[in-house]
């Protein structure tokens, strides 16, 4: 026992400096406010740091790659400053405009990395409409669109969790400490649980806590479940972290709903939906994942080298996560 502690601490050591580190949230959502009365338009899109730096500076690039008609004619706004709002950057404009059937072509998605999406809210006239431009579908049409739908919500969470890397890592973690499919589906239902309640009690705006420090925690669950899978041959009560961490999570799962800025009557319709597609990736996740890893644990080179390697790369990933956003 104490030689592969042993064994995989120098692993551990050897390796730390040489694990490539990704990205958590390559996903790119670019948040669109446009508003239309009359022939007067006011227009707002936020997006990432990264992001803009992808499009812009200056702020007006944002806009000359996101062109807006009425009636099928240009509707030429005027850009103001950028202003920067913890890791988001927004840029507003106006313009005088003739009236007529709203259309705007976001053509900047082009240039974000794939998978990013532009959330679109717009009121015009008093009516209150909401669409979702992607790379394949970048034209919006605004004037009769409908409201988001149920599957609107669920492909949102499903993206979520593929494209949340530090959620992903953490299940891994999970998964990587081995045991019957039985102790697995207790630990993954025991996250489950814990991250509906927190995610529910976030949206509906019954507890708020503050992003720096939930993404923080996000981050030391995957440190921790890392170092206690190197160092504990068989972890216990797995499935208590699980649903102890699981908490924190459902506040970094809410902050995608919030982001969208919904109304509280459709409320829980987003919710449910977008519970339903989170489910959905992450059952997909440990179905797949599950008995693969099963296979390769009888292999004798898998349990002395493979595992500890995963087990290194998500350690060093946690710890990286955690400093960037504990102290950046």
């Amino acid at each position: 026992m104490r030689s592969l502690l042993h064994h995989r601490c120098t692993l551990c050591l050897a390796l730390v400096l040489a694990v490539p580190v990704v990205q958590a949230h390559a996903l790119d959502i670019v948040l669109v406010d446009l508003r239309i009365h009359g022939d007067a338009v006011e227009e707002s899109i936020t997006l990432t740091d990264g992001a803009f730096a992808l499009l812009g500076p200056p702020a007006q690039a944002v806009f000359h790659d996101a062109p807006l008609t009425l009636n099928a004619k240009p509707c030429l706004l005027t850009p103001g400053e950028a202003r920067h709002e913890e890791g988001t950057i927004r840029v507003e404009a106006h313009g005088v405009c003739a009236p007529g059937e709203a259309r705007q072509h976001f053509a900047f998605l082009a240039q974000l990395p794939d998978g990013a999406r532009v959330i679109v809210k717009a009121e015009i006239d008093g009516q209150r409409l909401e669409r979702v431009a992607d790379r394949d579908n970048a034209v919006v049409t605004l004037a009769g669109a409908r409201s988001f739908r149920f599957i609107d919500f669920v492909h949102l969470g499903i993206e979520h969790i593929f494209t949340g890397y530090d959620h992903l890592f953490f299940l891994l973690g999970l998964l990587l400490a081995g045991g019957s499919l039985r102790k697995l589906l207790l630990v993954a239902t025991s996250f489950t649980l814990a991250h509906s309640i927190t995610l529910a009690l976030a949206a509906l705006g019954t507890v708020h806590l503050p992003s720096r420090f939930v993404e923080s925690a996000i981050a030391a669950s995957i440190v921790y479940v890392a170092v206690e899978d190197l160092l504990v041959a068989q972890p216990r009560r797995r499935w208590m972290i699980a649903f102890a961490f699981g908490l924190v999570h459902g506040f970094g799962f809410a902050s995608a709903l919030a982001e969208l800025d919904l109304p509280r009557t459709g409320l829980v319709h987003a919710l449910v939906g977008f519970n339903v597609g989170v489910e959905i990736g992450q059952a997909t996740i440990v179905l797949a994942a599950a008995p693969l890893l099963a296979r390769l644990r009888r292999m004798d080179w898998f349990e002395r080298l493979g595992v500890p390697l995963l087990l290194v790369a998500t350690l060093v990933a946690g710890t990286y996560w955690f400093a960037e956003r504990a102290f950046a």
